[in-house]
C-alpha cells in the first residue's frame, strides 16, 4: 500500500508511506512500514526518511454470520528517522494495538483501532493513547460482483499521556473506490480536518492505493 498526505494551508508539509504486509497462516500477518516526511521549520522545508516500523497483528476471533472480527497486534518503531530535521522522534516507540470491525445491516460497517505509542525515552516523546473509528456504507454497480464503492466517516482521537494535555479529535470524510474491474487495486481519497486545538494542525488532503498482489498483477484485471 502506498499512502501520502499534504497540508492544504499553512507551511508546506506532509508524509508519504509504503507499507508492506504478509499473510503468516490462517490467522497471522506481518507488516513493514517505510513512511517519507516532509517538514517544515520556520521558513525551511526539510524532507528524508522517517523511523521505520515492523508489526504483527493476529486474528483471535471472527464470525461470519454475526459479521464480526477482533485482532490484536503490535509494532516496534526505529528511530531511523531525524529529530533535528523533524522526520523522526529520535526514541524507539512500542505500539500495541487492537482491531476491530462489524458488518452492519444494509452493506454498512464499523471498524475501531486502537492502541498505545510507548516509547522508550520518554523525555523526547510522551506516551501517547489513540483511536481511530470509521462507519461507512458500500455500494455495488453492476449487479452483485461488479465495483464496490464505500463512503465512509473517519472519528480520529489521540491524546498524549502527560499531566496538562489535551485530546485532539479529527473527522476524515473519504472514500474508497475501485480502480480495477477485479478490485485488487483501490484508492482512497478523503480531507483530514481538526475539529479542535487546530493552532499547527492544518487540514491535509489524504491518499491511498492499494494492491492486493495474490489476487493479481498490476497488469491483470482491468
Amino acid at each position: 500500500m502506498l499512502d501520502g498526505a499534504t497540508n492544504l494551508h499553512g507551511p508546506a508539509g506532509g508524509s508519504a508511506l509504503v507499507t508492506y504486509e504478509k499473510r503468516i497462516g490462517p490467522s497471522g500477518m506481518i507488516e513493514a512500514k517505510v513512511p517519507y516526511e516532509i517538514a517544515p521549520d520556520g521558513g525551511v522545508t526539510h524532507s528524508g526518511f522517517g523511523d521505520i516500523a515492523l508489526g504483527y497483528k493476529r486474528k483471535l476471533f471472527d464470525n461470519l454470520k454475526r459479521g464480526y472480527i477482533f485482532s490484536l497486534g503490535g509494532e516496534v518503531i526505529a528511530p531511523t528517522g531525524s529529530p533535528r530535521l523533524g522526520t523522526g522522534t529520535g526514541s524507539p516507540v512500542f505500539e500495541p494495538f487492537a482491531a476491530y470491525g462489524q458488518i452492519l445491516p444494509k452493506d454498512s460497517f464499523l471498524q475501531l483501532h486502537t492502541g498505545f505509542e510507548l516509547p522508550t525515552q520518554t523525555d523526547k516523546i510522551p506516551n501517547a493513547y489513540y483511536l481511530h473509528t470509521a462507519i461507512g456504507k458500500t455500494f455495488i454497480t453492476g449487479r452483485r460482483f461488479g465495483r464496490w464503492w464505500s463512503p465512509m466517516a473517519e472519528f480520529i482521537m489521540d491524546r498524549e499521556l502527560e499531566s496538562g494535555a489535551t485530546t485532539n479529535w479529527d473527522v476524515i470524510p473519504e472514500i474508497q473506490i475501485p480502480i480495477s474491474k477485479r478490485m485488487h487495486i483501490l484508492a482512497n481519497v478523503g480531507i483530514r480536518i481538526p475539529v479542535n486545538n487546530t493552532a499547527g494542525r492544518p487540514k491535509q488532503f489524504l491518499i491511498y492505493f492499494l494492491w492486493d498482489y495474490v489476487d493479481g498483477s498490476l497488469k491483470q484485471g482491468w
